[in-house]
């Protein structure tokens, strides 16, 4: 795969121009070698540059790469673009083409006796923060006192345990839903079984955009953060996965003022007008962030209780700079 980076001149008419990023991913790598190189020897130039030749060289060009088998995706940023923004993309088009359809983990794998294995009890919560971070199903498999153990975590567009169902006849016992399951297996059956599985993902996201999302209730303006928000939220719990709790969002809201907290400064909160939005855990992720910058927030609503006070916060799911869009 290569990724080209540059500035494309598709707005100019208005006085703005994009920030072009695009992948090549080539079926044959010296296939493609060589037939540029006989194209440009044919037309008798030594390296070819697409700003530096007329239209008729360019055109005879991409007639003779067009022949070859590969494959081109674009994404376009407006210019001046958000850094975030740039920086998300970029990782998506490297990340898209490198990371298998689902994530499975093995400990210990045959070669690695010797190594500490993973605890069963905690396998279902690695299994829930891979694809929480990654935005791809994932199965966890340890060994246990009584053979090989597994647990998995999926997304909306693929149902584990329908995959589960394909490939049940390598387990010894399975259960779940859609979202989430547990499994156990033979260390014999353990290679047949993520072969299986594999494939099954890679038929079932086909084509699909595994970039992660948010389902968001509803857009608030501020002001109608509320307690009685807080007491109309709790009459609908309670919450888990057939009745998520809702997140909303808000959009240009700005940031008042900004404080780092926990013994290592981790967590951050800011302050949007009288509302507080607590972070856990992201405070290195967001350090970038101003007082004065104008933000999108995706957040859940909640009460702070505390020293006898009750007060509405916001907890941070997302947090987008808007400033430079």
């Amino acid at each position: 795969m290569i990724i080209f980076i540059d500035e494309s001149g598709i707005h100019r008419k208005d006085g703005k121009s994009a920030v072009a990023l695009v992948y090549v991913v080539v079926k044959n790598l010296e296939n493609i070698e060589h037939s540029i190189e006989r194209t440009e020897q044919s037309l008798k130039i030594t390296f070819f540059h697409w700003a530096k030749h007329i239209w008729k060289i360019r055109n005879k060009f991409l007639i003779a790469l067009l022949e070859e088998n590969f494959e081109v995706k674009v994404s376009i940023i407006d210019n001046p673009f958000n850094q975030k923004a740039f920086e998300e993309s970029l990782t998506y088009l490297i990340t898209e083409r490198k990371m298998d359809k689902i994530i499975i983990g093995v400990c210990p794998l045959k070669e690695e006796e010797e190594r500490e294995v993973w605890n069963e009890g905690v396998i279902g919560l690695v299994a829930g923060k891979l694809c929480d971070k990654y935005y791809r199903p994932v199965l966890v498999i340890t060994k246990g006192q009584e053979g090989y153990k597994g647990s998995g975590r999926s997304i909306p567009e693929f149902n584990i345990i329908a995959a589960l169902e394909e490939g049940k006849e390598f387990l010894e016992r399975y259960g779940g839903h859609p979202a989430a399951c547990g499994f156990s297996l033979k260390e014999g059956n353990i290679k047949k079984f993520t072969s299986k599985i594999k494939e099954i993902a890679k038929i079932k996201l086909a084509g699909v955009d595994l970039r992660p999302k948010l389902e968001i209730e509803a857009e608030l303006g501020l002001e109608e953060v509320s307690q009685n928000l807080v007491k109309d939220i709790a009459s609908f719990s309670p919450f888990g996965q057939d009745n998520p709790r809702p997140k909303f969002i808000s959009q240009q809201a700005q940031i008042k003022d900004i404080i780092n907290m926990g013994i290592d400064g981790q967590h951050i909160k800011f302050r949007f007008n009288g509302l507080w939005a607590l972070a856990f855990g992201r405070s290195e992720e967001w350090k970038d962030f101003k007082i004065g910058d104008r933000v999108d927030i995706v957040y859940y609503v909640e009460n702070n209780n505390f020293n006898g006070r009750s007060e509405v916060q916001l907890k941070l799911i997302d947090i987008r700079n808007v400033t430079l869009i």
